[in-house]
């Protein structure tokens, strides 16, 4: 015996999402240098595998991470984070990002009031997106047109 089903449409879910540019400050990098970062960092490895990664001396999955602020020029606007990578069993190098004057910033929020709830945004997103300079297994980076994007 089969039972009748009857399909009804969920209510949709109320989403604002918002996308901006907002001003890239030493204020707002005090924010960045207040944000932890991992003391472990992976590579990003498809398919292909590690043979199929270009750019980086003999890469390895797993990185240790040390990020330093380089504001040795901020009375000129310009701030640098860097990124020490180092593995023990493999080359170990660094990479650097100047912070650009602009960053990308997504976020959505499920709630379909300000009344509702007293959380958080579900989600929120900070894109900086900037020249790369790589150093020691990374100098293979260093391309003209070479960006680095670092998502918050």
């Amino acid at each position: 015996m089969r039972c009748p089903a009857t399909l009804s449409p969920a209510a949709p879910i109320p989403v604002s999402a918002t996308w901006k540019w907002r001003s890239s400050t030493p204020a707002a990098s005090s924010r960045f240098e207040s944000l932890g970062f991992a003391k472990e960092a992976r590579l990003y490895v498809g398919g292909g595998g590690l043979e199929a990664i270009e750019g980086i001396r003999d890469p390895v999955e797993r990185y240790d991470l040390k990020v330093t602020w380089d504001k040795s020029h901020a009375g000129a606007g310009k701030i640098r984070v860097n990124f020490a990578l180092g593995n023990p069993g493999g080359r170990s190098g660094s990479l650097s990002l100047m912070l650009p004057p602009k960053i990308s910033v997504f976020e959505v929020d499920p709630r379909n009031s300000s009344g509702q709830g007293t959380g958080p945004v579900l989600y929120k997103e900070w894109k900086l997106t900037g020249d790369v300079t790589g150093f020691g297994a990374f100098t293979g980076t260093n391309d003209p047109g070479q960006l680095l994007t670092l998502i918050l």
